[in-house]
């Protein structure tokens, strides 16, 4: 394939892709709007599928059978089976006003700066070994695709994360919002999803003509006796809990499912919807495999690029040239969502902060908005460039899977945190850092330890003495277990070290009252019920009278209650009881306001955290009245106004 073709299809993809993000966000506020659609999200979760699966698992398939569906089942399983941890993460996200997986864990343990900056840190050592897979990919596949190309290996990888960095800048890295709908990036996120599905499906047909059957008991060579070899082993379960998880824990993929995710009406359309793209990715990457196998088993080609290298074998450059795009396309929709993630997260969490500090004797506001689309700016650039570092330094010479199981395993070192969070009341930020801490830490030795040993940063010594010359932590040998394979080894060590001292730390430790506070809105579903039966209450209307007095004053209070249509009732009537909890709701929130007329209504007194809560929502709310009156006089011209006693 020339490489002026390929530059002509590449430039007239991404004018297509800005079209399509521009047209997006013309219709970002328009609630009826194609851009909301729920197939235009359910097709966004498609970013799940990198270059790792779009190259990499046709690779893993080819040479280890139907060892690479745990990466597509794992997702399917969740969506189907575990469709309510789903539901309940996205109902809390809408609840809390949830922007990314950094805000859902910190506001469950008590809404500490340190977890944020934590789990930032977790995030960014996951994504960064991610991306430089995505640059790996897009890089080998160039070299491949292209004939008499006049660039090393390095210099391309260079100018394929140059060309990453100018597409994710363009594509958003200058908004400051982010509590509203990205219309435009989840179009043509759900564009690429698209393309890679039909280049797959299209490759997966082309090589059926090409196939001399699949018929397993007439195989004529001995490369596809690998499907039928058994899986379901340990590693293939523990790989399918990992990637399942990778949905919740990933920072791209909890913002397009939970963040994005417009109602509970989408989510439920993604269930079967999401299924079944994953059901026919996994379809066409066993087609290509097993017929790669049977043209390519012999020659020196590597299966990782049988989806190339099945159409190009055959001089046909126009399916070769889509199998690039489909390829390009699903790295690049990975890296623009994941940096864009990664850098509102460590704007908000981590630099942001550092900046308040900084200017904290500062008698006036200062203005951050510069400051902070600079710092988005500058901190994509540093992600992308740290990936390109990582791959030129570490995974040069890894294959594509191992690249990406690696990161999967950190990742999912935040399942603990965020299960635990939504159903055991008990769970504290203690018991998170020891988790989280212990997790990594197992990690490190058994799976990332390795690898720098392999590239040459670290002696070999430690593989045969262990860490410190400690015998009991050597990589392959931790604690002294053997079971299973390495990589399986040492997520069940991890994970389950994560899991016991969570538990422990958070038992031995006493909770405090934030995370109580918090534990309420993540655990203790009450008051998602309160509001869909809040009409149904019996409240005394002296009782009710009393209350609204206290927060409302007596005029309101009057009003509202001359407004009862059947005044001789006792018991308060629903079109009251609605208006009063709308009332309260603006003084106090509308969570503290149900807890209070519920507890009205069954005569109990309020916890603590009901009191903290409510007293907290009262004091933003006189802030905000307080700011904007500032505000308002800053604004106007002097004036002199002369009012009454009324």
């Amino acid at each position: 394939m020339s490489a002026v073709t390929l530059v002509l299809a590449l430039t007239t993809y991404l004018v297509l892709l800005f079209w399509l993000a521009r047209m997006g966000d013309r219709h970002r506020f328009n609630a009826a709007s194609w851009v909301r659609h729920p197939l235009v999200y359910t097709l966004a979760l498609g970013v799940y599928c990198t270059s790792w699966t779009f190259y990499g698992l046709v690779g893993t398939a080819a040479s280890r059978g139907w060892y690479y569906l745990p990466i597509l089942l794992g997702p399917i399983l969740l969506f189907t089976l575990g469709y309510p941890l789903l539901q309940r993460i996205a109902s809390v996200s809408r609840q809390e006003n949830i922007h990314s997986i950094a805000d859902f864990i910190t506001s469950r343990y008590g809404k500490r700066q340190s977890v944020a900056a934590i789990v930032t840190l977790i995030m960014l050592a996951t994504t960064v070994p991610y991306i430089a897979l995505q640059l790996k990919a897009v890089t080998d596949t160039l070299l491949f695709s292209v004939d008499n190309i006049a660039f090393a290996s390095e210099d391309m990888t260079l100018l394929v994360a140059a060309a990453m960095v100018l597409f994710t800048l363009i594509f958003g890295a200058n908004r400051l919002d982010v509590s509203s709908y990205h219309s435009g990036i989840m179009v043509a996120i759900a564009f690429e999803s698209l393309i890679k599905l039909i280049a797959l499906i299209t490759i997966a047909v082309f090589a059926m003509t090409l196939s001399t059957g699949f018929d397993s008991s007439t195989l004529n060579n001995t490369a596809n006796t690998v499907f039928q070899q058994s899986t379901l082993t340990p590693s293939f379960w523990v790989l399918t809990f990992v990637s399942a998880a990778t949905i919740f824990c990933l920072p791209r993929m909890f913002q397009i499912t939970f963040v994005e995710c417009l109602s509970e009406d989408h989510l439920k359309f993604a269930r079967k919807g999401f299924s079944l793209y994953l059901i026919a990715i996994a379809a066409a990457v066993f087609v290509i495999s097993w017929v790669g196998n049977q043209v390519l088993a012999n020659t020196d080609v590597a299966s990782d690029t049988y989806v190339l290298a099945l159409p190009l074998g055959t001089d046909n450059q126009i399916l070769g040239l889509l199998a690039f795009i489909g390829g390009f396309s699903a790295a690049t929709a990975m890296i623009i969502v994941a940096s864009l993630t990664l850098s509102q997260m460590l704007s908000n969490d981590v630099i942001l902060p550092l900046l308040i500090r900084k200017q904290k004797s500062r008698s006036s506001i200062p203005d951050y908005s510069r400051a902070l689309i600079l710092t988005r700016r500058l901190t994509v650039v540093a992600v992308i460039l740290m990936a390109w570092l990582y791959q030129h330094s570490l995974a040069e010479n890894v294959a594509l899977t191992a690249i990406g199981l690696i990161a999967f395993a950190l990742a999912v070192q935040l399942a603990p945190a965020i299960i635990f969070g939504l159903y055991w009341h008990r769970g504290n930020a203690m018991g998170v850092f020891a988790g989280i801490g212990c997790g990594v830490f197992i990690w490190f030795i058994t799976l990332m330890l390795p690898l720098l040993v392999n590239a040459g940063f670290l002696s070999q010594d430690l593989i045969q003495h262990g860490l410190f010359g400690v015998e009991f932590l050597k990589p392959e040998e931790l604690l002294g277990f053997t079971f299973s394979d390495t990589y399986t080894r040492g997520v069940v060590l991890s994970i389950s070290a994560n899991i016991i001292a969570f538990a422990f730390v958070s038992r031995l430790d006493k909770t405090r009252l934030s995370d109580r506070i918090q534990a309420l809105a993540f655990v203790n579903r009450r008051r998602s019920q309160q509001s869909a039966a809040i009409t149904e209450l019996k409240i005394n209307k002296s009782d009710l009278s009393t209350l609204l007095t206290q927060f409302l004053g007596e005029s309101v209070t009057q009003r509202l209650l001359d407004d009862e249509p059947r005044p001789e009732l006792i018991f308060v009537g629903h079109k009251l009881l609605d208006q009063a909890e709308q009332a309260l709701s603006g003084v106090v929130g509308v969570a503290s306001a149900q807890a209070l007329l519920t507890s009205l209504s069954s005569r109990e007194n309020l916890g603590v955290e009901d009191v903290v809560n409510i007293f907290e929502e009262t004091t933003r709310t006189l802030q905000f009245n307080q700011d904007m009156l500032f505000a308002s006089f800053e604004s106007i011209s002097s004036a002199i106004s002369v009012v009454n006693a009324e």
